[in-house]
């Protein structure tokens, strides 16, 4: 049963990532579709999915099943794409309109893939063990993006998302909604580690 759920997941993440490259590579006008298509990976949607594609994958494989770093790594996988779920379920949809693939990829990446992954960690939350000090290591992915996207606005003047842009929002507006993020990481991982971990193990 849990390896069946296992490739749900893996189907789940790849069909969403493969139904927004068809979108981009072949029904968006563009001169060079393929990079159209790779571009697209420059959201935390993708990266997210893509992330849950991967690690569902290997630990199919069991390669890393009994490796501690690998096990404690999944807390990550599910805080980012919980967060993929939330801030596109409250904050984005209500302003986009995908159609064709994109609205199939849309309800994949955001909906299914993050719901089933989320369920998984529910049924299965006694093969695991978190601590509060893994949220450091947590941690590191969403301050890269950040960094990235702060990088790639300031060159191009495209910060991706609504709440980020600063010719909307502003510079104050920028810092708040960044902080914001985080704030919902933190909550998340913090809601994750009591929800999943022993009290014993729970410690900084």
């Amino acid at each position: 049963m849990k390896d069946k759920f296992i490739l749900a997941i893996v189907f789940s993440s790849a069909l969403g990532l493969d139904a927004i490259l068809i979108q981009y590579m072949f029904f968006e006008e563009s001169s060079y579709p393929f990079l159209n298509g790779l571009q697209t990976f420059k959201y935390f949607t993708l990266q997210s999915n893509l992330i849950v594609f991967l690690y569902f994958l290997i630990l199919y494989s069991r390669i890393f099943e009994h490796n501690k770093l690998f096990n404690k790594l999944f807390g990550g996988v599910v805080v980012y794409i919980t967060i993929t779920f939330i801030v596109y379920s409250i904050f984005i949809e209500p302003f986009v309109s995908p159609q064709g693939f994109a609205f199939i990829g849309s309800l994949l990446n955001h909906y299914v893939t993050p719901i089933l992954v989320i369920a998984f960690i529910s049924k299965y939350k006694g093969d695991y063990t978190f601590s509060y000090k893994d949220i450091k290591i947590w941690i590191i992915y969403p301050l890269v993006y950040l960094i990235f996207l702060v990088i790639l606005g300031s060159i191009s003047n495209n910060y991706l998302y609504p709440f980020f842009q600063v010719e909307d929002v502003g510079y104050i507006g920028l810092l708040i909604a960044i902080i914001s993020v985080n704030i919902l990481f933190y909550i998340l991982s913090f809601i994750l580690v009591k929800l999943v971990s022993n009290k014993e193990s729970v410690s900084f």
